[in-house]
């Protein structure tokens, strides 16, 4: 088991809200204003929804552990419920996730890391030839079956650009319902609550290795500052794939492949 409180107020529960220390920090930041003003005022009966929900969500956890699955779903009512809807699913993964040079390991990713961008999506259907780098990343396998499935792939950056990306569209027009989404452990509570203001059902598979430990890290790796490639724990990483797989025949059995 990991704990990732950091002090007093990271450990402070005031009306059950886990998160008090990274919102305070958090007010110097343009994020917080457009969370409070786009989302928690514009939608004022979502967000008292959402938070008496985080609140209960919260409950049941004391510490994160790194080697958990996060979730208000479980797999097989996902696989269930996306079945007529498929591209109301998000499958989000962390542009930490893409491969970095090393002294061991000499391949990086032909996109640009500290961005939205991903060749192997962009190109998967112009060709089947791709950079040596896309065999060597996790990334890959689970795009490809998120396209196969009908459902949204995106590499996630900045906690602004998710706001923007995700959040305010499941708002607007619930672009999203459901979401997979690969994460660091230190920001599994800060995003739950948007997730329920939202109401987006959730998985959350946090990283293993690499990942972000305080909130220094969390605001560099936040502008694209991040030295270190992240990984899940296998097992987890593998259950997504699978489950993944599983839409992806759910749909072919309905006639429709791409």
């Amino acid at each position: 088991m990991i704990s990732y409180k950091s002090n007093f107020l990271e450990g402070f529960n005031f009306l059950g809200i886990k998160i008090w220390d990274f919102g305070l920090k958090s007010l110097s930041r343009k994020y917080s204003w457009f969370f409070l003003f786009k989302i928690l005022f514009r939608y004022p009966i979502k967000s008292f929804r959402g938070f008496w929900d985080y609140r209960q969500f919260s409950k049941t956890i004391d510490q994160i552990s790194a080697h958990n699955i996060y979730k208000n779903i479980n797999p097989g009512e996902l696989v269930s419920e996306v079945l007529d809807s498929p591209a109301t699913l998000l499958v989000a993964m962390g542009y930490c996730q893409r491969p970095l040079k090393t002294d061991d390991q000499p391949l990086t990713c032909p996109s640009e890391r500290f961005s939205h961008d991903c060749y192997f999506v962009e190109n998967y259907h112009q060709t089947t030839r791709f950079p040596l780098a896309c065999s060597i990343c996790d990334i890959k396998p689970i795009a490809e079956s998120t396209i196969r499935a009908g459902a949204s792939f995106h590499i996630m950056t900045s906690a602004m650009d998710i706001a923007r990306d995700i959040f305010i569209p499941a708002l607007e027009t619930q672009r999203f319902r459901y979401a997979i989404m690969f994460i660091c452990p230190y920001s599994i509570l800060p995003i739950t609550l948007p997730l329920f203001i939202c109401g987006i059902k959730f998985m959350i598979i946090p990283y293993t290795t690499g990942d972000c430990q305080n909130y220094g890290e969390f605001v560099r790796a936040d502008v694209g500052i991040k030295p270190k490639r992240t990984f899940p724990l296998g097992q987890n990483y593998e259950l997504i794939l699978d489950l993944l797989k599983r839409m992806v025949q759910n749909k072919i059995q309905n006639g429709n492949d791409n």
